[in-house]
C-alpha cells in the first residue's frame, strides 16, 4: 500500500525545480547521489532498527547492491547479498508484466472482459462487472473492494494446495455484489482486483497463476531466486525472516518462521506473494528502464508505463513527479521500488520488518536518492 509524502504530492513547480529542492534538502538530511548501496544500507539499518536492510541501486548502466544486519533478530546470522526478500505488493508489477506478455503471445486479448472470461464460471457475477478489462483491474479502476473479508482470510488460511480453487471461491463471493463504482471511473486500491486478474488468466489458459508466472516471467527473464510466499525454511536461518511488531514498542520485533503464518493466504498470490533477490528484482527494473524488446514490444512497455487519461497508476506502479514508485508489505516485510524512466535510474530498498519508521524512511529515501542529482 502507498502512503503520500511531501516529495510526491502534486504541486505547480516544474519537475526540474522540484528535483533541485529535494536534492538540496537531502544534502543535510538524507541520501545523496554520492551514496553507495552499502552506505545507504548501513544508515537505514541504524535509522529504522530493522533487523536487516537490502539496497540495490542502478545508475549509469551499473548495479550496486549491499546488505546490512541479520536474517533474524537475535540469530547472529548475517544477511547475505544473494538472499531473497519478500516483495509484498511490489509483486503486482510482475502480475501486470505477466498479463502483458501473455497478451503478446496471443494467449489472452488485451480487451478481454471479466464478463466474457469469468461469466461462464461465476454464475452469480454481478452485471456491473461485465465490461471490466485487464487494464482496469491492473490500474485499480474496476470498482472492486480492497481485500477479501476477514471471514475469507481466516477460512482460507493455513497450508493449502488449492490456491486457484480458493481464489475462485473468494472472487465469486466478492463479485456477486455490485461494484463500489462504475468501471474506469474511480481509483480504488484493490488486492482483490489483482486476484481477479489472476483468476482471469487461469480461466483463459487452464494453467495456474504460479505456473504461468514461472513459465512466462521467471524462467525467460532468468529470475532464478524467484519463489512464492515467505523465503527460507523453518528450523534454519537460511534466508531473511519477516518480523512482527511487538506490543510494547513498535521497533521491538520478533522473527516469524517461514510457513502459512508468515504471509497472506495463498489465494492472494497475484496481489503479492513473491520473493526475489535484490539482483533479480533489479533485473526486472532494468528491463523496464531499457524497454527490453526480448521481454515486451514497445507497445507492451507503453501499456505498463503510461497511465490512462487522468490516472497516475498503471501496471503496478504509482507515478509521482515522473517517477514510477511502489511500496509492498505483508506487515512483516517492507519493500520499496522506484525507477525514473527519463534518467534510467532505479532503486530498491528491502526490509524484513514493516514498522512505521521503516515505511516512512524507505519511501522518503528512495524518492530522495532519485531526486538528488
Amino acid at each position: 500500500m502507498m502512503r503520500p509524502n511531501w516529495a510526491m504530492l502534486p504541486c505547480p513547480l516544474t519537475r526540474r525545480l522540484r528535483r533541485l529542492l529535494i536534492g538540496a534538502t537531502l544534502l543535510f538530511s538524507g541520501p545523496a547521489m554520492a551514496d553507495t548501496a552499502q552506505t545507504l544500507a548501513d544508515r537505514l539499518l541504524t535509522q529504522t532498527r530493522s533487523p536487516a536492510v537490502g539496497v540495490a541501486l542502478f545508475a549509469g548502466g551499473t548495479t550496486d547492491i549491499a546488505v546490512a544486519g541479520e536474517r533474524a533478530r537475535g540469530s547472529g546470522v548475517p544477511v547475505e547479498i544473494g538472499d531473497p526478500w519478500h516483495l509484498g505488493s511490489n509483486g503486482k508489477a510482475l502480475t501486470a508484466l505477466l498479463v502483458a506478455r501473455l497478451t503478446e503471445l496471443g494467449r489472452i486479448g488485451r480487451d478481454d472482459t471479466l464478463g466474457e472470461t469469468l461469466g461462464p464460471v461465476l454464475p452469480d457475477l454481478h452485471p456491473g462487472y461485465a465490461t471490466v478489462t485487464y487494464d482496469q483491474l491492473l490500474a485499480h479502476r474496476a470498482g472492486i473492494r480492497a481485500n477479501p473479508g476477514l471471514r475469507e482470510l481466516f477460512r482460507y488460511s493455513g497450508a493449502r494446495d488449492t490456491p486457484t480453487r480458493d481464489r475462485r471461491e473468494i472472487i465469486a463471493r466478492l463479485l456477486a455484489k455490485p461494484p463500489a463504482s462504475a468501471p474506469g471511473e474511480t481509483f480504488r486500491y484493490s488486492n482483490a482486483g489483482y486476484m481477479t486478474a489472476g483468476l482471469m488468466l487461469e480461466t483463459a489458459t487452464g494453467q495456474s497463476w504460479r505456473d504461468l508466472m514461472q513459465a512466462h516471467v521467471f524462467a525467460p527473464m532468468g529470475l532464478d531466486s524467484a519463489g512464492f510466499g515467505a523465503p527460507g525454511s523453518d528450523g534454519a536461518f537460511d534466508a531473511p525472516r519477516g518480523h512482527k511488531s511487538g506490543v510494547m514498542a513498535l521497533f521491538r520485533v520478533r522473527p516469524v518462521p517461514p510457513g502459512p503464518s508468515a504471509d497472506n493466504i495463498e489465494a492472494m498470490g497475484p496481489a503479492g506473494r513473491i520473493h526475489l533477490s535484490l539482483a533479480d528484482h533489479m533485473a526486472v527494473l532494468r528491463a523496464h528502464l531499457t524497454r527490453d524488446t526480448e521481454v515486451l514490444s514497445a507497445q507492451g512497455w507503453n501499456r505498463l508505463h503510461i497511465p490512462g487519461p487522468g490516472a497516475d497508476y498503471v501496471g503496478g506502479w504509482l507515478i509521482r513527479d515522473g517517477v514510477h514508485l511502489h511500496n509492498g508489505s505483508n506487515t512483516m516485510w517492507f519493500n520499496t521500488a522506484a525507477m525514473d524512466l527519463e534518467t534510467g535510474r532505479a532503486i530498491i530498498l528491502a526490509f524484513n520488518a514493516a514498522t512505521p519508521k521503516v515505511q516512512k524512511l524507505s519511501q522518503d529515501s528512495a524518492m530522495g536518492w532519485l531526486g538528488a542529482q
